[in-house]
């Protein structure tokens, strides 16, 4: 299904979610080193080689959002399921960065930076993915009218709300 903006819903929606959570990332990255830093700004330099290390960041933990379903838009319905699956995501995200650090030592963003940065990033995650839920997808919706109002119109709008298509949102039936 094609959006007014000429974007495909199943695109757009996954495509929001992860520009979003790059930015979350890459904030709880500098947000991670001014805490364990007490402030000090000056923790990264910010040369060429800095920015790859962010970017190695990013990609590890997006990969694993990706692989945990959390670009899915059903997963947004339920804040439990999303608050287990992001946990797990971390988990995993920490796993392979500590392995990626250990074979590749240049790669690390610092002393301690780690950890107090996965946390942020849990967090702000979590709290980007329900605020999403509760508002955001109703901006980018697509308005369907049915026509018909038999059976298999009713089937055709309980096949809609059942696997989380909500891309789309039923505004009525009308009689054929």
């Amino acid at each position: 299904m094609i959006a007014r903006n000429g974007f495909p819903h199943r695109l757009s929606r996954p495509l929001i979610l992860a520009l979003v959570d790059c930015v979350f990332i890459a904030g709880g990255v500098f947000m991670g080193g001014v805490f364990r830093f007490w402030g000090e700004i000056d923790f990264i330099t910010w040369t060429d080689y800095s920015v790859w290390k962010v970017i190695v960041f990013i990609l590890v933990i997006q990969i694993s959002f990706y692989y945990f379903d959390l670009y899915q838009p059903g997963i947004l319905r339920s804040g439990m399921r999303t608050a287990v699956r992001l946990m797990e995501a971390v988990g995993i995200s920490f796993s392979l960065l500590a392995v990626i650090y250990y074979s590749i030592p240049s790669v690390s963003l610092g002393r301690g930076i780690l950890i107090i940065s996965l946390i942020y990033i849990l967090f702000f995650s979590f709290l980007w993915r329900f605020a999403y839920a509760r508002t955001g997808r109703s901006f980018i919706r697509e308005r369907i009218l049915i026509i018909g109002n038999g059976e298999l119109a009713a089937r055709i709008a309980k096949e809609i709300y059942e696997h989380g298509q909500d891309a789309c949102e039923i505004i009525g039936f009308v009689a054929g």
